[in-house]
């Protein structure tokens, strides 16, 4: 469920995202990099809900260890590391929002 309603949501937000981005400031820079962002990260936002939920069902299972760390070195270290690598060759907010990805895809695998 967690994942469908990702999907769906994402779609939506993708499709509507200059409309959206318009409600929260009226300047066409922002707005433009608003949506950047949203068509770099939202059709991989999915990752995360799968992440969240394997991550809650071992926490059921009584280890919350094995999450946090998973957590840490993915959401912490990996996406520090992508960054220190990425922003050096292109300095660009896209580089910025792909990093989300690459750090969730990491912790799936994980």
């Amino acid at each position: 469920m967690g994942i469908g309603m990702t999907l769906i949501i994402s779609t939506i937000l993708i499709l509507g995202n200059t409309y959206i981005m318009g409600i929260f400031t009226s300047d066409c820079n922002v707005i433009r990099i608003g949506c950047q962002i949203i068509n770099i990260t939202f059709p991989f936002y999915f990752l995360y809900s799968l992440f969240e939920c394997m991550s809650c069902e071992i926490r059921g299972k009584g280890n919350a260890n094995i999450p946090m760390f998973i957590t840490i070195f993915s959401f912490c270290f990996v996406r520090i590391t992508f960054l220190e690598i990425l922003i050096k060759n292109c300095y660009d907010v896209k580089i910025i929002a792909l990093v989300y990805p690459l750090s969730w895809s990491v912790a799936v695998i994980i």
